[in-house]
């Protein structure tokens, strides 16, 4: 999830065959990170990185943040609640509720 996210490091290079520039993941540093994510030839060496699985990744560390935004929203309205019962003169409180 978000936390294979925050290792992983988008790089600049250019491809050895072609030298066409590009952007991407090491291989090597992404085997660090997670070894499931490279492909290795036949010798053991790493290969290439699997992007199609860290699309998986992905989607999994955005389920993550969005827990995290749902229980922030119910936070936030619970401490609007505490402060609107208090001041309720408050701007916070004469403004739209978030959705």
């Amino acid at each position: 999830g978000i936390e294979l996210v925050e290792l992983l490091r988008p790089i600049t290079f250019n491809w050895k065959e072609g030298g066409t520039p590009d952007i991407g993941f090491g291989a090597e540093d992404v085997e660090k990170v997670e070894p499931l994510l490279v492909t290795y030839n036949k010798n053991g060496e790493i290969e290439g990185v699997k992007y199609a699985q860290i699309t998986t990744v992905l989607v999994n560390a955005v389920k993550e943040q969005q827990a995290e935004i749902e229980r922030q929203k119910t936070e936030i309205a619970d401490l609007r609640a505490v402060v609107c019962g208090l001041r309720p003169n408050v701007k916070i409180c004469s403004e739209k509720k978030e959705k």
